[in-house]
């Protein structure tokens, strides 16, 4: 783990790059460090706001787009050697409101999935894959009115009006489609109605 080989240094201040990217995030790092007594800056390309806020939450001292000039950089950490605020407090406590916002919003959003019936996980699932009601129904042996009714049931649940508006819902929560037939020659199979965060 990079921490161990980082601590053994005892650092004062340690810079930490988070992203999304296949390499790793080190969003992972900001808290144990930030428990060691180390001062955390975090450097990102994420525009993300809410990102940037659960950095802070997390303990950073402070945030710096990787597209800023390297002196803004050097004086995040020249502040905090001074004891001076590495971040404007007012933009610190504005971040991390928004992040929470987010937060309590996605937790909301995975309870509304996990509110779906087994039938209603299938409607959705297929939603996600680009299917129409009556694509839907032929694969389900139904009715393109049961389908329709189905899919009402499903955006009433989730507090949305569209099928587009259920289908970003789930995509950005993490959901986990069901494995539902997608074709005539798969006929329809149990499956999961749990999302990734369950």
């Amino acid at each position: 783990m990079m921490l161990a080989p980082v601590l053994r240094e005892h650092p004062e201040i340690v810079i930490v790059n988070i992203s999304r990217s296949s390499a790793g995030d080190g969003i992972g790092l900001v808290h144990p460090l930030t428990l060691s007594g180390v001062h955390v800056v975090v450097v990102t390309e994420d525009t993300d706001r809410a990102r940037w806020g659960q950095a802070l939450a997390l303990g950073a001292r402070a945030v710096v787009p990787k597209d800023a000039p390297l002196s803004s950089i050097a004086a995040a950490v020249r502040r905090l050697r001074d004891g001076t605020g590495a971040m404007a407090a007012e933009e610190r406590r504005a971040l991390v409101a928004h992040y929470r916002a987010q937060h309590a919003r996605a937790a909301e959003q995975h309870e509304l999935l996990e509110t779906l019936s087994q039938r209603e996980s299938e409607i959705l699932s297929h939603l996600t894959w680009g299917q129409a009601v009556g694509e839907i129904a032929r694969l389900s042996f139904v009715s393109e009115a049961t389908v329709r009714t189905q899919v009402r049931s499903v955006l009433a649940k989730l507090g949305v009006s569209s099928q587009l508006a259920a289908v970003a819902l789930a995509r950005n929560n993490g959901w986990v489609p069901c494995d539902v037939a997608r074709d005539a020659d798969r006929a329809p199979t149990a499956s999961r109605t749990r999302s990734a965060a369950s």
